[in-house]
Formats: structure tokens, sequence, C-alpha cells
């Protein structure tokens, strides 16, 4: 093959490796950038180098286009994982690796447009011979963050994935726990209020003796669905143990959180167990929880509304703003009433 056409060749797949490594990082982290502007210059620079390997043929401006393609692609790499690195260290180490590779193809350009360029890539001496050594080093270690950052990423999924349930594909009671300390957290620290309701399926153990645990998991999927469609994009639920569900309204006010309860309670009283005509209805207990409360004494006190709905005859509504005695600002201990709503 021609020096010219090998040139060429051999750089059209070094710039398409790194093209693809880059495009690789974007579909991995799902970002909205393209590899548009990366593509114009490696096609810009495969022209030069036709140029000046079959027009003229000068080495030292061969290896400063490279270099140049080079210091930009592993560039963007850098800057895409700095951004999508956060609180990762590992990304953040790969960044900074992939950083000081560019610089590296820098350096090299420099030193050829001070120094002249090598006769040979497998040329002797004090620069070539590093420079070699460095770039094998990279590859190799580049390779193994690209098999750690996939195994951290694989780990994560597999958590999350841990924290939803597997019948009815709602968070699971780790999962809500995880969620509920970290929301409590976040309306003591902004100020605003969090409602918590616990759900109960009125009769479930009757839809599972009459119609079979299959129905029974088509009535909880059922349920989800219908809870689903009536959340925002900031509230989350999930399923709290057996037929019972926990939901969460953030930065929410006790007639918008009735508001939405009543509207699920008679969503679902409109679902029904097929062949067998069984209704499904919900008993739902809602509390607010207090400030520097913990997660144990909200839902302590969403139990009790709950058990009040289901005292009061099943598929209603109870709301507990605060135990049902409290203790005033003065020393006196007074009754807290409770919200009814059927």
């Amino acid at each position: 093959m021609p020096n010219s056409v090998a040139v060429v060749v051999e750089h059209f797949l070094i710039f398409s490796a790194f093209l693809l490594f880059y495009r690789g990082i974007l579909l991995f982290f799902r970002s909205p950038r393209t590899t548009r502007f990366l593509s114009v210059i490696c096609v810009v620079a495969l022209f030069l180098l036709t140029y000046f390997s079959a027009v003229e043929d000068r080495v030292a401006t061969r290896i400063v286009i490279v270099s140049f393609v080079l210091l930009v692609s592993r560039g963007l790499i850098a800057v895409e994982l700095f951004r999508q690195a956060r609180q990762r260290s590992i990304l953040n180490v790969f960044a900074a690796l992939m950083a000081a590779y560019a610089l590296f193809g820098a350096v090299r350009a420099i030193a050829t447009f001070l120094h002249g360029p090598p006769y040979d890539f497998m040329q002797t001496s004090r620069f070539q011979t590093p420079s070699l050594v460095v770039n094998l080093l990279f590859i190799c270690i580049i390779g193994l963050f690209f098999l750690l950052m996939l195994s951290s990423e694989l780990v994560a999924i597999v958590e999350a994935q841990s924290l939803y349930d597997h019948v009815s594909g709602a968070l699971n009671r780790r999962g809500i726990d995880q969620r509920l300390a970290l929301e409590l957290v976040r309306a003591e620290r902004n100020g605003y209020e969090l409602a918590v309701a616990l759900i109960d399926i009125d009769h479930f153990k009757q839809i599972n003796d009459t119609a079979g645990h299959a129905a029974g998991d088509a009535a909880l999927k059922q349920v989800v669905e219908v809870i689903s469609s009536r959340l925002r994009s900031y509230d989350f639920f999930g399923r709290y143990g057996g037929d019972e569900f926990l939901l969460v309204f953030s930065q929410t006010s006790y007639e918008d959180a009735l508001r939405i309860a009543e509207r699920i309670g008679h969503a679902v009283s409109g679902l029904a167990v097929s062949r067998f005509a069984l209704p499904i209805t919900l008993s739902i207990g809602l509390t607010f929880a207090r400030p520097c409360e913990t997660a144990v004494s909200t839902l302590a006190r969403a139990d009790m509304a709950l058990y009040n709905a289901k005292r009061a005859g099943r598929n209603c509504t109870r709301v507990l703003l605060a135990s049902v005695e409290d203790v005033s600002e003065e020393g006196a201990r007074v009754h807290v009433g409770e919200a009814i709503t059927s």
C-alpha cells in the first residue's frame, strides 16, 4: 500500500475509534449532545492529511493535525464525563485521565513543532520512546475504566431494581423507607408541607380466597395503575406490605392532599375482580409530617388514621393531623380531632 494511502487509512481508523468512543459515552448517559462537531473536524482533518501525504509530504504537519483532532476528541469525552460524574469518584478519575490524555497529545504536537518529527514511528529517542509507552498505557487504562464504569452503572441499575416490588411494579418497603427519609429532610430544610397516606385494599384476603392469588396480584396491579395515573411527577408511592400502600404528597396543602386521596378512592371503587364481580375499595389514612419529626412517628400517625378508616366501615378516608393527645405551648394537654370524609 502506498504510504500516502496508509496514512489516510490508519488515521481514519483512529479518528473513527475516538468518534465512536464519544458517541458511546453520549448514548450511555442519554446525553442530548451529538457528535456532529467532532465528525466535521475528523472529515476536515482527513482531507488535510490526504493533501499533506499525497501532494506535499510533511510529517510534522500531519502530526500536528492528528494531535489536534485527538486533543478535541479526548477533551470532549473528558468534559462529558465530568458533566455526568456528580459524586461518582470513578467517573471523576476517568474524566481526569482523559483530560490528561488530551493534554499529552497537545504536548506531542508542541514538541514536534519545536524539535521536528521523528524519522520513524519506532525510532528510539528521549521523546518518541516515552510517547509510545504512554500511548500503550493510556489505551490499557482507558479500557479498564470503561469496564469499571459499566460495572458501576450495572450495580446502580440492579440496586434501583431491588427497590421495586416484582408483583405490583411499585416501590417496595425498602424503596419507600429511603424516599420517605429523603423527603422528610427536604421538607424540613425547605419548609414545605408533606402529606403521607397509608392505603389498604379492603377485604383483600377475601379476594385471594375467592378468586385466587393470581386474581389478587391482578387487583394489586390495577390499583397501582389507577393511583399512578393520578399522581404528580414529584409524588411517589409504593407497596408497604401485603395489601398496604404508602403514598407521599410533596409540597401539598391539606385541601389538595385530601382531594387527591378522595379522587383515588373514588377511581378505585369503580374496579372489580373479573369473573367474580368482587368490588375493590380502599381505606385511606392521611396525615402530615411535622417539623423535626421522624419517619416512624409520621407513619404511626398515618397508621392510626387508617385504623380509624377501617373502624368507620372502610371505603373511606380519615385524616389525623396530630396524635390524639398533644401538648400545647402552655403545657396543657389538648385533644386533637380528626377530619372525616367518606
